[in-house]
């Protein structure tokens, strides 16, 4: 299993961009660890691999499968 950020970005309406062309790629029984200060995007990043949100730009993959066709 395999889950891939390729260029991902994310912006809301009413703030500035979160993320800012994000490449990730986490392979089966891999650990991630995701730190860092309040407001650098944390939450938005678990919520785009959980699908829980579409990125506003790049691709989001799961097992090489585009899931932004899944928005």
């Amino acid at each position: 299993m395999t889950v891939s950020l390729m260029g991902v970005s994310k912006w809301y309406y009413d703030q500035n961009l979160i993320l800012d062309k994000i490449s990730l790629t986490v392979q089966r029984g891999a650990f991630l660890y995701i730190v860092g200060e309040s407001g650098a995007g944390k939450s938005t990043l678990l919520r785009l691999l959980a699908t829980e949100e579409a990125p506003s730009s790049g691709i989001v993959s799961l097992f090489d499968y585009d899931l932004n066709r899944a928005f």
